[in-house]
């Protein structure tokens, strides 16, 4: 006499929901090839698992469906099941700003081929597939330009890349929903500047060691007639919706570079070489840069 089929839902689905898969084996972030999928099911009675792939949340568009189980592996297309670790994996993977959709339950057959109890559905899960990121010069040197949502915007801004300014006039005043910085002094009061880049938002070699590190803003206009020196300092981790003039990140008094920004032309890209302050977090494990920009003067 065998137990009853118990038809309630598969649990504990890998990876979790809302999963960037990453090729952790590249040595700079990457997208990988392939995904393991694994669950656990309702019951150790179950013929098999029905398992189904879609672009939506309602698992209607794009929808790809296949039944997997029992002892022997096999492949069909892109789907490989693997008995020994209760495994499917997903080949071929490619690379989107956009969520792969998936879920499963688990069946019983009843008459070969004919009659079939059938589970409950699981949750749906989610999964996300980055671009390879940057490029080498085919001597183990690589390069990655990163920029707010430069990986991912639709799913999810990666990088956060948080950025705020401060007004002295206006002390209690956020400005993390702001779409501009401002920078220097004006009728206002004196601006300054501050932006976060978290890289443990990716994987990246435990060996790495930056040899060049440039922040990088583009400047849209300017408002006054003489050029302006800016510092930029290390600062401590911050919130972007929790910053003012009153309540700022704790930053260094010390300089880590400045650069002078001539009046002309008023657009343009600016740049500050940070490259001593990526050396020296990474080398601590602090993967997080923070810096302020203010006017010197």
């Amino acid at each position: 006499m065998t137990n009853a089929y118990v038809d309630s839902s598969p649990t504990g689905l890998l990876p979790v929901d809302a999963t960037t898969v990453w090729n952790y084996s590249s040595p700079r972030p990457s997208g990988a090839d392939h995904v393991n999928l694994s669950w656990t099911p309702p019951s150790n009675n179950e013929s098999g698992s029905y398992i189904c792939f879609a672009s939506d949340a309602r698992m209607i568009y794009d929808l790809n469906c296949e039944a997997v189980g029992g002892s022997v592996s096999y492949t069909k297309e892109n789907i490989t099941w693997d008995p020994t670790n209760s495994t499917v994996t997903v080949a071929n993977l490619t690379s989107a700003d956009g969520w792969n959709y998936w879920r499963v339950f688990s069946f019983q057959e009843v008459v070969s081929d004919k009659f079939y109890r059938v589970g409950e559905w699981s949750q749906v899960n989610t999964y996300r597939v980055p671009d390879d990121q940057g490029y080498d010069d085919g001597a183990g040197n690589h390069t990655v330009n990163l920029s707010s949502g430069s990986i991912f915007s639709n799913t999810g801004l990666l990088p956060a890349a948080p950025d705020t300014h401060t007004v002295s006039s206006a002390l209690n005043t956020n400005y993390g929903g702001s779409t501009t910085l401002k920078l220097g002094a004006s009728s206002s009061g004196d601006h300054e500047t501050f932006i976060e880049f978290d890289l443990s938002q990716m994987p990246w070699p435990s060996a790495m060691t930056p040899t060049s590190t440039i922040l990088r803003l583009y400047r849209t206009q300017v408002a006054g007639v003489s050029p302006l020196t800016v510092s930029a300092h290390a600062c401590t981790s911050f919130t972007e919706s929790s910053v003012t003039a009153l309540q700022p990140p704790s930053c260094s008094t010390s300089e880590i570079t400045r650069s002078t920004l001539s009046v002309t032309p008023p657009s343009g890209w600016l740049e500050w070489d940070i490259t001593s302050l990526a050396q020296s977090n990474i080398a601590n494990g602090n993967m997080t840069l923070s810096i302020k920009l203010v006017a010197v003067g």
